[in-house]
């Protein structure tokens, strides 16, 4: 699968994600909790256009990576315990976005700056997922 095969599918899912966390902020009771998708909300903004821009000026470079299953992509149905089935959600759909971007930055070939952008953006979806893991512990212990 090429490099900017893998990018438009990411750029997809982002904005779907976007949406999605538009939607989790909404339904979230916690201030702390709608300041943690409001935070998302705003990052995955930015992940958009800086997708979109390194779309328009990529030099497509195949990579030898199959594009990895991720976890469904809608928030799960409101329930008893919707706060916690949607930070794991989060958490989930992080994790999977960062193990996508670390496994593109290790590619042979991709030029350094390239390998360090999504390297960046590894990072950025494992502190999301941090972020959410450890609101499921504290609601956890409560």
């Amino acid at each position: 699968m090429s490099l900017a095969t893998i990018l438009a599918e990411a750029s997809s899912r982002n904005t779907t994600l976007l949406a999605s966390y538009r939607t989790a902020s909404r339904r979230l009771v916690s201030r702390t909790l709608t300041g943690l998708a409001a935070t998302a909300i705003e990052q995955r903004r930015q992940l958009g256009e800086e997708l979109t821009a390194l779309q328009l000026g990529l030099v497509d470079q195949g990579v030898n990576l199959d594009y990895p299953v991720f976890p469904k992509e809608t928030l799960p149905e409101a329930g008893a315990d919707e706060t916690k089935a949607i930070l794991a959600w989060f958490r989930d759909m992080e994790a999977a976005e960062r193990d996508l971007f670390l496994a593109l930055a290790g590619q042979p070939g991709l030029e350094g700056d390239l390998a360090a952008r999504l390297s960046a953006w590894a990072q950025q979806a494992r502190k999301r997922a941090s972020v959410a893991s450890d609101h499921l512990d504290l609601l956890s212990l409560g």
